[in-house]
Formats: structure tokens, C-alpha cells, sequence
């Protein structure tokens, strides 16, 4: 099967970020990490921020899809070579130290998903003692957001074409009209 994919050369940048953040928590090896730090990967081409807890020795804990569950893997395959930059946590609950323990604690857990139990409500578990995610929160707004737009658009669809005065008018074909039973 031949699975298009957009060229290399136009990468899709990271969602809903400031340009000047991004270029100040970026990070360019992992040499410049240190353990219990909250890092996240960007998937350009699924359009999704990774998570993960550096640990040390160039190893990111992360939680991956069902099936897999938390794993430790090299700081290269957590990254895939894709934008990676620190997760800023003014408010950590946790010691760098304790973050690292919190996440080898759930090593091997298999409870992967993507609404309630992901990557990144692993990772702010991990700092914050808080599951959430905020790719998902934004995500379900988004979507909240369309249908409630495309509901309004339907609703004034059905005021117009149900309206006395509409029914006087011809309606042009493959336009929804209640009356004539015509509906695309």
C-alpha cells in the first residue's frame, strides 16, 4: 500500500506555540538534560506532542500506545530526530529525584489511553501528582467548538428553508429544502 506523506522540506510546526518559547526550551541533545526533567517530542507529521521523563544516562521514560504501556527507551528513539524541547513545571509537586522514581514506579504498566491515561497525563503525574493533558483538552474543545459551529449553521438552515417566506421561493437543486423533501 502507497501511503502518501507530505515532503520533508515543508514540516508542519509544532500546535498552538509562540515561536520565541519554543527556540528558548528547545532542546539540542540530550547532554543538555538533566534526570526528572519533563521533555516532549513534537510528531510533525501526526501533528501531536510526545512526552517523556528524561532519567539519565541518554534514557526518556515514556508511555506508549496499549500494548506497549511505560517503557524506557534511548533519548534518539523517544526523539525520532523531531523538535523536542523541556516541559516548563513552575509549580513541581516533585524533587528532580522524585520525579525519576514516580516514573520507574510505573514502569511496565499497561494502561494506556489516549482520553484519560496518555504520554503527557504520565508525565505531569509524574512532576505535578495531577493527570491531564492538555493536547486532549485543546483537541475536545476544538471539536466542541465545530459542532457547536455546525449546529448553528443547521439551525439557521432550517429557519431559512422553513420560513413562510422561503416557501414562495424556488429553491436551487441539491439545496435542503424542507417543504419539497429535497434534501442535498
Amino acid at each position: 500500500m502507497n501511503c502518501y506523506q507530505p515532503p520533508k522540506e515543508f514540516p508542519t510546526p509544532p500546535p498552538r506555540e509562540s515561536r520565541d518559547r519554543i527556540k528558548k526550551n528547545t532542546v539540542n541533545s540530550h547532554a543538555s538534560l538533566t534526570p526528572g526533567e519533563h521533555i516532549r517530542s513534537h510528531r510533525k507529521w501526526k501533528g501531536y506532542w510526545h512526552h517523556g521523563i528524561y532519567v539519565g544516562d541518554a534514557k526518556v521514560i515514556n508511555y506508549l500506545e496499549k500494548g506497549v504501556g511505560v517503557q524506557k527507551t534511548s533519548y534518539d528513539v523517544f526523539t525520532k530526530g523531531d523538535v523536542t524541547e523541556r516541559v516548563p513545571h513552575p509549580d513541581a509537586k516533585f524533587t528532580p529525584d522524585e520525579v525519576v522514581k514516580r516514573a520507574k514506579s510505573r514502569l511496565g504498566e499497561d494502561k494506556y489511553s489516549l482520553i484519560f491515561n496518555n504520554c503527557e497525563h504520565f508525565c505531569n503525574w509524574c512532576v505535578e501528582d495531577e493527570e491531564r493533558s492538555d493536547q486532549v483538552r485543546d483537541r475536545v474543545v476544538d471539536l466542541i467548538e465545530g459542532v457547536s459551529q455546525a449546529i448553528e449553521e443547521v439551525k439557521k438552515s432550517i429557519i431559512v428553508y422553513s420560513s413562510p417566506v422561503s416557501r414562495d421561493k424556488p429553491t436551487t437543486p441539491g439545496k435542503f429544502d424542507i417543504f419539497g423533501k429535497k434534501f442535498f
